[in-house]
């Protein structure tokens, strides 16, 4: 009985080990994005797209320190990569905003209920750019990566 595994099987546990860890810094940058917008709008009354634009742009910074360090372990490129991940967080920022004001000014709901509807949708976008894009190790020259998917192959 052959115990090898696989290439694909190699590279299969190790997206999942990504997804695991970008959902983990994922919750806890969402918690921070939450507790930052629920004390911008609900304790200083901050009109919710302002406190929203707040609260994602410091879990954004969180998020990308953390996925750089301990998720993806890419070293190389930190501004470019940052700045691509920073783009990815305009377009989920963007969204969030537009589905907040639509759901809080238009349809009536509380605006704290509109930003955690709302992040599902966001997050799971921003996740797909992010993995495929900010940090893939073929979308920036020489990759910093500490272990390279080259090694998962035969």
């Amino acid at each position: 009985m052959n115990n090898k595994v696989s290439p694909a099987k190699k590279i299969a546990r190790q997206e999942v080990k990504y997804a695991s860890y970008y959902l983990m810094i994922g919750l806890t940058a969402m918690a921070i994005d939450l507790l930052v917008f629920y004390l911008l709008n609900k304790s200083l009354n901050i009109f919710p797209i302002v406190a929203n634009t707040v609260s994602v742009s410091v879990a954004t910074i969180f998020g990308f320190f953390a996925n750089q360090k301990y998720n993806f372990q890419i070293s190389d490129n930190l501004i470019k990569r940052f700045f691509s991940y920073a783009s990815v967080s305009v377009f989920g920022l963007i969204l969030g905003n537009v589905l907040i004001y639509l759901m809080n000014s238009v349809w009536g709901y509380d605006s704290f209920l509109a930003k955690v509807i709302s992040l599902p949708i966001v997050v799971g976008l921003q996740y797909l750019i992010n993995r495929f894009v900010s940090f893939n190790e073929k979308a920036f020259v020489g990759s910093g990566r500490s272990k390279s998917i080259e090694q998962f192959k035969g």
